[in-house]
């Protein structure tokens, strides 16, 4: 497939195919790149932010659980919001290892 892009923006002179590749797109980044995250999870990660800029950069599954009963988050959904930041990669979580328990 090629697609002229020199005729991008140009209305009826637009190649189709420019046309639906940039529908495609904007319906691929709309419907799957925006994560819908409850409310405690993002004050979770605020909580987990603030503790990175005093310098603390580890912390058990206790603390988090502490951290995330704060959030009003239940101590058994903790380690999901964990694996969901895990996979986001905005943090580390190893759940399968024990001696990071």
């Amino acid at each position: 497939c090629i697609v002229d892009n020199t005729t991008a923006g140009m209305g009826d002179k637009e190649d189709e195919t420019y046309k639906y590749l940039r529908k495609e797109i904007y319906k691929l980044a709309s419907d799957k790149l925006i994560v819908k995250t409850p409310i405690k999870w993002v004050l979770f990660r605020k909580v987990l932010q603030v503790l990175v800029r005093e310098s603390k950069n580890i912390i058990t599954l206790s603390e988090a659980c502490d951290i995330g009963i704060d959030c009003k988050i239940d101590a058994e959904d903790v380690p999901k919001v964990l694996m969901f930041y895990h996979d986001l990669g905005v943090i580390l979580f190893y759940s399968h290892i024990n001696g990071l328990r």
